[in-house]
């Protein structure tokens, strides 16, 4: 996704040098994703209507995310199939809890459209506990 119309030049020591406007490209290019990303936990957000299902898509997509949608299962994807960076949790046992909490709130009678929504995102999240297990076995 970063485009630009500069081409390297080369420093007085003979290094390729990146120009100022290739490098104000690659910014733009990075706003965008995280614009991008933003967007749509803004957007899974404003389709829903009660608080708990607000609560659990706020949960379940973390502004500023760059794997996939920026939700969850996107991240347990990617974790599973590249494996977990050093130093951090993987997003297994969020997923496990996230869907217990949905099938909490699905019990209950929902606003129109919460349930649908909820029920998209339980499915996105146990198929990616599904490839975690594969891969890694039960915890």
């Amino acid at each position: 996704m970063r485009h630009s119309n500069v081409h390297l030049g080369y420093g007085t020591n003979g290094n390729p040098q990146q120009s100022f406007e290739q490098f104000e490209t690659q910014i733009k290019s990075q706003e965008l994703e995280e614009n991008l990303v933003k967007n749509n936990r803004d957007r899974m957000i404003d389709l829903v209507k009660t608080e708990k299902a607000k609560k659990i898509i706020s949960e379940l997509y973390r502004q500023g995310a760059i794997i996939g949608d920026g939700g969850t299962a996107d991240m347990l994807e990617y974790e599973a199939k590249n494996g977990v960076q050093p130093g951090k949790k993987a997003h297994y046992q969020k997923a496990l809890d996230r869907v217990r909490e949905i099938n909490k709130v699905l019990i209950k009678k929902q606003a129109p459209g919460d349930e649908d929504v909820l029920k998209k995102e339980k499915a996105k999240l146990e198929r990616a506990i599904e490839l975690w297990e594969k891969k890694n076995g039960k915890k």
